[in-house]
Order: structure tokens, then sequence, then C-alpha cells
């Protein structure tokens, strides 16, 4: 038990494979976008999230309450196209939202070892557009509405928002 024995092992990729090791390394770079973007969608609904909160727990305010209502509807709006928020997600009676989506695509693609097919690639693209769409689209309530609300908040000594950073958030 107290011997060491040391060698040196090569590892080889199996030349008799189905999948060339393009392929893999294809696959495996199209699976490591899609985790993140997996984790970016996450991300992105934490903030809204915590947004719709930070709304509803000044909604007394009278002077924020008109703009907390319009917020509160564009985030919403934006939330049910990231994410089911309706139903009980067993039975399947909502329709998939941009995170099932993802997730549908991501399962595909990191369950088979060959590089995505045509149509996986057309489905990921489409998955990336209405992401970046809906980024953007966050990034302007975040910047206009939103600013506009924190600004109201801080003039009547509202305690600011906390939000945890990108970096903490991925850490769970």
């Amino acid at each position: 038990g107290k011997e060491q024995f040391e060698t040196e092992i090569e590892l080889k990729y199996t030349p008799n494979t189905v999948f060339t090791l393009a392929e893999r390394d294809e696959q495996f770079k199209t699976t490591i976008e899609l985790y993140k973007m997996t984790e970016d969608l996450a991300y992105l609904v934490y903030e809204l999230d915590e947004m719709l909160k930070y709304i509803e727990n000044n909604k007394e305010q009278k002077s924020l309450s008109k703009q907390g209502a319009v917020l509160n509807s564009k985030l919403n709006d934006l939330k049910k196209t990231l994410v089911i928020t309706t139903g009980d997600n067993y039975v399947g009676a909502a329709e998939p939202q941009l995170r099932e989506k993802l997730g549908d695509i991501y399962s595909k693609v990191a369950g088979y070892y060959g590089k995505p097919s045509n149509s996986e690639y057309q489905n990921i693209k489409l998955i990336t557009n209405r992401f970046n769409k809906a980024k953007t689209d966050f990034e302007t309530i975040k910047k206009g509405l939103f600013a506009k609300y924190l600004s109201s908040a801080e003039k009547i000594e509202i305690k600011a928002m906390e939000i945890k950073s990108y970096e903490e958030f991925v850490k769970k």
C-alpha cells in the first residue's frame, strides 16, 4: 500500500468511431454555447423577477403607482415570452417559451455525440435571435422606464434595489 507506481498513458480518439474528432468538437462547442445561453437567460429572468418584486414592494407609494403599473405590465409581458408563467408545468397545457425551447435543443445536442444537424442549427439560430431580441427589449425597459422608476424612488428616499451580480448568480 505504500509503494507508488507511475506510468504515462496516451489518450487517443478512437479511429473506428462513427464521428470524427471535428464533429465531436463541434458538438462540444455548440453544447457549451447553449449552456452559456441558458445561464444568461436564467440571469435575465432573475433580474426581471427582482425588478417585479421591487415594484410590488413599493406599490403603496402613490408617487410610484402609475409608473409601477406600466412597468409591471411591460415586464410581465416580456416574462411571458421567456418562461411558462401559466399552468402547472406538469400537463404540458402551456405553450413552450424560450426557456423550454432552449432546454429542449440543449438536451438534444448534448445527448448526441455527433455535430448538430442542419435543422438543429436552424432551430438554434431562431432561439438565439429570439433571445437576443428579448435581451434588447429587457435592456430598453431597464435603461428607460425602470431607470426613471428608480430615480423617482430615490427622490422619496425608497431603499435602492439590491441585485446579485451575474458572477454571484452563476456561482450557486
